[in-house]
C-alpha cells in the first residue's frame, strides 16, 4: 500500500469508545487499486491504557458486520509499534459536522 495522504488525527480520527486515539491515513491498494483508509493504532498506547482485549473485541465485530451503513474492515495489519486497521474509505467529510450542521 503507498500512503496517500493524512485523513484525520486525533478525536475526530475515530469515534469509537475503545480504541485510543489513532491517526487515519489514505492509501491505495496496489493489486486492487481501491483506495482505503487505514487507522493507526499505537500499541504502546493500547498497553498503557489496558485496552488490548478491547481492541481485539472491536476487530472480531468489525469483521463479522456487513451493512451498507457500517465502514467495512477489509483487513487487519501489525508492525512490532503499530496495529493497521485497513477500512473501506468513506468519502464526503465527517458525519458528525454533517449531523451538526442539519441540527444547527
Amino acid at each position: 500500500m503507498k500512503w496517500a495522504k493524512s485523513l484525520a488525527k486525533g478525536p475526530s480520527a475515530c469515534k469509537s469508545l475503545i480504541t485510543p486515539i489513532p491517526r487515519v491515513k489514505q492509501a491505495k491498494n496496489h493489486e486492487t487499486k481501491e483506495d482505503v483508509a487505514i487507522k493507526i493504532l499505537d500499541k504502546e498506547k493500547i498497553k498503557q491504557e489496558d485496552l488490548g482485549e478491547s481492541i481485539k473485541k472491536e476487530v472480531t465485530m468489525m469483521k463479522m458486520i456487513n451493512h451498507r451503513n457500517i465502514v467495512k474492515l477489509k483487513e487487519v495489519l501489525a508492525s512490532n509499534s503499530k496495529i493497521y486497521l485497513v477500512l473501506e474509505l468513506i468519502t464526503g467529510g465527517d458525519l458528525f459536522d454533517l449531523i451538526k450542521g442539519k441540527l444547527a
